[in-house]
This record gives structure tokens, sequence and C-alpha cells, in this order.
């Protein structure tokens, strides 16, 4: 093979080697974005359910992550802190509806601003949480089966 040839190849190969490092880097930055985004969504979806009466919406948060459980895997959380003058047993009914199906949200009782239901993470309500009339709906959103193989390569998720 002449210098000329040679010279070529090297330019190809090195242009292809360039190509990869770029494609994994902007997998690496975008994964962990696209996650995020997933995260959001679940607490904009609950966000976007219609509130019981004297109920306030105060606050949401959301987080991507290993947030409970053992294992490995993306984990996708979305609360809403409500202030409400109904019990937790009048929220539980009312909510009772979006339970079902997909969306499977909870409402439990908020003591402090610290989001109990997330373990291996800190994530907080930026409001001061004080008192009984205080409730987290919450859920825990997915991604499709195709899309979870190369979401789950963030490195949050193990």
């Amino acid at each position: 093979m002449d210098n000329k040839k040679k010279d070529r190849l090297r330019r190809a190969v090195r242009a292809l080697m360039l190509f990869i490092a770029a494609l994994l880097l902007i997998v690496a930055l975008l994964i962990p974005v696209i996650n995020n985004f997933v995260a959001a969504a679940v607490m904009h979806d609950l966000e976007a359910l219609p509130l019981p009466p004297a109920t306030v919406l105060s606050d949401s948060v959301s987080m991507a992550g290993k947030l409970s459980g053992a294992g490995n895997g993306m984990q996708y959380f979305g609360g809403v802190l409500l202030q409400s003058d109904l019990t937790l047993e009048e929220l539980e009914n009312y909510y009772l509806s979006y339970q079902e199906g997909l969306f499977d949200c909870r409402i439990k009782a908020q003591k402090g601003s610290a989001v109990a239901q997330i373990e291996h993470e800190s994530l907080t309500f930026s409001v001061d949480v004080q008192g009984d009339d205080w409730y987290i709906l919450y859920t825990w959103g997915s991604v499709p089966n195709w899309a979870a193989d190369w979401l789950n390569l963030d490195s949050r998720g193990h």
C-alpha cells in the first residue's frame, strides 16, 4: 500500500473515531436531560388534575434516578404539595378515580418539607410545611420498554 492510501485510511479512521467519541458524548449528556424531562412530565400530569374544593396546590417536585428499593434502573417521581381543609379520607375518595390504569397516583399526609417517598436521594418542597392540613399527591412514572434500555444508561439509575 502506498503512502497516499495509508494517509487516506488514517484520516478515515481518525474521522470515524471522532464521530464515535462525539456520539458517545452526546448520548452521555442527552440521556440525563431526557430522564429529567420524563420526571417533570410526571409532575405536570399531577399538576393538571383538577383540585377538590377547599384545596390549594402549593408546590411541586420531580426527580429521576434510583430513588427507592433495591436493584438498578431509572425511576421517575412526581409529587405535588396540597394544602386542604379536607381530611385525608376525603382526599383519597376524591382521587380514587385517578388511581386506575397507567396513572396511579397516591395521596398521603405530609409532615415537614422532605419527601418521604424518596429513599436514596433528598427531595424537599420549597414551602414551609407546618400543621395537619398538608398532603402530598404523588405518582411514579415510566417509559416505554424500547426506551428504558437506553435511558437506564444514566448513572443515576445505579
